[in-house]
């Protein structure tokens, strides 16, 4: 029988790389740690550790023969799978990685008797999840059994070459039991010989499931915003005096005098006599 590799696509998990921005922080969450802050006078550059919120998964596949739950190192690429296993284990350590489950779900093909194909799936997830908990004792594992279907081979069907590829692809579409889709198959030779060498193969396995939240390290800049330069003084105009007012105008009093009398034009000596005169009168009337 030709030796079939399934090619699986592994997560490689490691610090996601620092991602400057611009932006506010308001778009980090909650849960954003600020781990550093410098600033060279114009940027302000911060750190922040982002708790991850989106599970991530990691898987890896381990090949079984056919009727088979031993697993075999050397079978497939099995090797390959185990090397990848163990490098990424380590990483479970990893303070920025937070481990949620991890579940093993066993496959059978659907040839053959389908109790049959159930029962050899659950050996072959409970081989898997006793090889974990012999190398990581303190993982909590849980494992669960399917026996595929041959609807479950369309998928890999369509993208094969198999030979008469639209009478496959009735036949598994067609509404009867499982037994009678086998029956039609193997009157296809030679589709149903590429079946088995292609399609089968790779529906026999064990497939490992770490669920994870990974934090992340992101950088945020800034920039630095100077403050304002103050207005310059404004020079206050020296105010105008008011002008002094005028003095107010004394009150005059006018006092018209009322001249009586026939007015005698005399001379100094006849003056002075008669001031004489009226002072003795005056003086007599005391």
């Amino acid at each position: 029988m030709k030796k079939i590799t399934l090619l699986i696509a592994l997560a490689c998990i490691s610090v996601l790389p620092i991602a400057a921005q611009n932006s506010s922080t308001a778009d980090l969450g909650k849960d954003a740690v600020l781990l550093s802050q410098t600033s060279d006078g114009k940027v302000v550059t911060s750190t922040y550790k982002v708790k991850g919120e989106v599970p991530q998964q990691t898987k890896f596949t381990m090949h079984f023969a056919i009727n088979s739950a031993t697993l075999s190192p050397t079978f497939a690429d099995n090797a390959a799978q185990e090397a990848a296993l163990k490098a990424f284990a380590p990483k479970l350590k990893d303070t920025m990685l937070h481990l949620q489950s991890v579940a093993v779900a066993g496959y059978a093909s659907p040839d053959g008797n389908e109790s049959a194909n159930k029962a050899l799936a659950g050996k072959r997830a409970a081989t898997v999840k006793g090889y974990l908990a012999n190398q990581w004792p303190s993982l909590n594992v849980t494992h669960s059994a399917h026996a595929c279907t041959w609807k479950d081979a369309m998928s890999a069907v369509e993208q094969s070459s198999v030979p008469e590829k639209g009478e496959v692809l009735r036949i598994l579409a067609m509404n009867v039991t499982e037994a009678q889709k086998e029956m039609h198959l193997r009157k296809l030779p030679a589709a149903w010989k590429y079946l088995k060498t292609n399609i089968l193969p790779m529906m026999r396995r064990a497939e490992v499931t770490f669920t994870y939240l990974m934090d992340s390290i992101v950088e945020k800049k800034s920039t630095v915003t100077p403050p304002p330069a103050p207005a310059p003084a404004q020079v206050q105009p020296t105010p105008t005096p008011a002008p002094t007012p005028a003095p107010a105008p004394v009150p005059v009093a006018v006092v018209e005098e009322e001249e009586t009398g026939i007015i005698i034009d005399m001379t100094d000596t006849e003056s002075r006599r008669e001031s004489r005169r009226e002072r003795k009168a005056a003086k007599q009337k005391r």
